[in-house]
């Protein structure tokens, strides 16, 4: 498990819950879910909590997987003048790129 958002694509998955099931049952936005799925932002600590409650899990490890930098952050250190509009499109390539290569190696 390398993030949060990792945790949740997996938690959901297995369960069989869309983002916006998850988000009803647990109190926490869809946004703000599909935010941290997509590694645009970190989860405040009250929705590692939810996430924790919803879950089952130790709200500690939840933290510790917040914790690890989203896409966009280090985007933002590596390129500091860059608009967040660059930093944006540089995101979404990335992903591309990474589902690409996840499909090449199924």
């Amino acid at each position: 498990m390398d993030d949060l958002a990792d945790f949740i694509a997996q938690q959901t998955a297995e369960r069989g819950l869309s983002l916006r099931a998850l988000a009803m049952y647990s109190g926490i936005g869809r946004s703000t879910l599909s935010a941290i799925v997509r590694r645009e932002r970190r989860a405040s600590p009250a929705t590692c909590q939810k996430l924790a409650d919803y879950f089952g899990v130790d709200e500690d490890y939840l933290l510790r997987l917040n914790e690890r930098r989203t896409l966009s952050e280090v985007l933002r250190r590596a390129f500091p003048d860059s608009s967040e509009a660059k930093i944006d499109y540089l995101v979404r390539v990335l992903q591309q790129a990474e589902r690409e290569w996840n499909d090449q190696q199924d």
